[in-house]
């Protein structure tokens, strides 16, 4: 009688076996420490009967990580490298933005794009199409700004996302530093890259000790604007890492993204990867998704599900202004002849006890504030909506589902109610015409409206109806409910009598500045929430956040 051996077994069976032997309960996460993938619960041999003999081997290649979800999560162990990377990033996206400013100005300080070559009008048409219809107004209109409102500030009006602006500006600029336009200050700056030398840095990419020094060195010319405004000399670029103990991370889309390049034979297999952006990450993390596109393109099979918790990373954000303006802030040098007044609004704004920053008046114990929850939520929807369909975005209310449904529907769902019921009262009319689109007048209202909280952004109220219906790939975790269409007609009736004048000012009066929602069990107070993103303080130590804070409380006392 002939001997059986387990390749008798049909193909099919043996596929099956197959399954069930690599199927890991959690699927496989990625280790920080060791740059590799672990099986997210104990497996005693996941490849020992790939490794039995070359027709195993064969017949299993790859199905380990398609039959398995990769987890990858926020990379907090390089702190250092993901604070200088921030810093230079903001650095250069300045020095963009000033330079666009100067070149889209007139000897006047108005608003126009008359000294751009035609040629480079020529490029924008072909590669940015969106902006030409905006632009071409604004020239139409010479628009007059002063220096506090940059010609960068028009951006925000047409709709598209962000980092779609972003890269606008920085095509722009690229094309007149090769051009050798007067406005470029300085040309160096341009012709830096993290691999070509050619390109401005990409948000998404975790250097090496070796490019960021790079950086540094093609960056130390702009430093003197950092220098003169916070009156701390820099002596190296990035100096100032001595006195902060901010925990800097790289999002869980970077970390996803430096794998995938470095395993292009192992990425083909992939079938689903989760990124779980647990924490708040540096340089942009809503625009990482893009980074993502070209591997969704070669390997049609991959799905992408990337999850933004709220509680570690949007709400913290989302009440403070950020660990980018905290540090800086915290530069500031104190004069013991400072009058004691300004010293007390300075340590106001700044919490030197907590060592995070937020505008708490000394009193982060309050819980979260959602001043800016809209519109940080706005940018991560825009980000994702023109990304694959491979590609999904999940808003994590766990492990409080019901306390991210009651911020929600109290912030979130009544601004876009509200922003809907404003450009009702346009369409019908019930509101002064302020038609043509782009016109002097419209401009007037556009730009002057956002910064008195009436509109977040083009799109919002759409953004908000599709997360209730929670059926896309853009979604939340959690039920939000609303009747629309009866509260809407209701803020139309209600103030059908208004103004544009009294939907602004009503606007700035109604926003949630002075509204907090502290946090409940299952979660600890939300200070906690944000200690937990700072290293404790060293005993003893008069440059850490805390100690200089009891320096400077002395110095107000006896000055009193």
């Amino acid at each position: 009688m002939t001997r059986l051996s387990f390749f008798h077994l049909p193909r099919e069976l043996r596929d099956d076996i197959y399954v069930h032997y690599v199927t890991i309960d959690g699927g496989y996460v990625f280790n920080q420490d060791s740059g590799k993938l672990r099986p997210a619960t104990p497996h005693a041999h996941p490849f020992a009967l790939q490794r039995t003999c070359t027709r195993a081997a064969s017949e299993m290649t790859g199905l380990a990580l398609s039959c398995n979800t990769v987890t990858f999560s926020t990379v907090g162990n390089v702190r250092e490298s993901a604070f200088r990377f921030e810093f230079m990033l903001h650095r250069f996206l300045d020095e963009v933005r000033r330079d666009f400013d100067d070149a889209a100005r007139d000897e006047h300080n108005r608003f126009t794009l008359f000294s751009i070559p035609d040629s480079l009008r020529e490029s924008i048409a072909d590669k940015f199409p969106q902006f030409v219809p905006v632009l071409d107004a604004v020239d139409s209109q010479v628009l007059l700004y002063q220096a506090a409102r940059p010609s960068t500030s028009i951006l925000p009006y047409i709709a598209v996302e962000p980092s779609l602006r972003s890269e606008f500006c920085d095509f722009v600029v690229h094309q007149l530093a090769e051009a050798s336009h007067t406005c470029i200050q300085d040309p160096g700056v341009y012709r830096l890259g993290l691999r070509d030398q050619t390109r401005s840095m990409e948000e998404w990419h975790i250097p090496s000790k070796e490019e960021l020094d790079y950086m540094a060195k093609v960056l130390r010319s702009t430093v003197a604007s950092v220098e003169a405004a916070y009156g701390t000399p820099v002596i190296e670029l990035d100096g100032i890492w001595e006195r902060n103990r901010f925990i800097y991370r790289f999002s869980a889309a970077a970390a996803a993204i430096q794998f995938l390049r470095r395993h292009p034979a192992s990425r083909l297999h992939l079938r689903r990867i989760i990124l779980d952006e647990d924490r708040e990450a540096v340089a942009f993390p809503p625009r990482h998704g893009k980074g993502l596109v070209p591997f969704c393109l070669e390997n049609p099979r991959l799905h992408i599900e990337r999850r933004v918790n709220l509680w570690t990373n949007l709400f913290p954000v989302a009440t403070r202004t950020g660990k980018d303006r905290g540090w800086l802030d915290r530069l500031q040098a104190f004069s013991p002849s400072e009058a004691p007044n300004n010293v007390r609004r300075r340590l106001r704004d700044i919490n030197w006890a907590e060592g995070m920053y937020a505008y708490t008046m000394w009193d982060e114990n309050r819980g979260i504030r959602p001043d800016y929850l809209s519109e940080r939520l706005s940018e991560w929807i825009l980000e994702a909506a023109v990304l694959p369909d491979t590609i999904s975005l999940v808003f994590d209310g766990n492990p409080a589902p019901e306390q991210a449904t009651e911020i929600f529907e109290k912030v979130v769902v009544q601004e876009a109610i509200w922003q809907d019921a404003l450009e009702q009262c346009l369409a019908r009319g019930v509101l002064p015409d302020i038609n043509p689109v782009h016109s002097k007048k419209w401009w007037d209202w556009m730009i002057n409206l956002p910064e008195q909280r009436g509109r977040v952004c083009e799109g919002f109220p759409h953004m908000i109806r599709e997360l209730i219906r929670s059926s896309g790939r853009i979604r939340c975790n959690f039920p939000l409910g609303a009747c629309w269409e009866a509260e809407v007609e209701q803020v139309i009736w209600a103030n059908r009598e208004w103004t544009n004048e009294d939907w602004r000012r009503t606007s700035s009066t109604r926003c949630n500045r002075d509204v907090w929602f502290p946090t409940r069990p299952p979660l600890p107070d939300f200070s906690v929430i944000l200690g937990d993103d700072e290293l404790p303080p060293a005993s003893g130590d008069s440059t850490s956040f805390s100690g200089r804070g009891r320096q400077i409380e002395r110095q107000l006392a006896t000055s009193v």
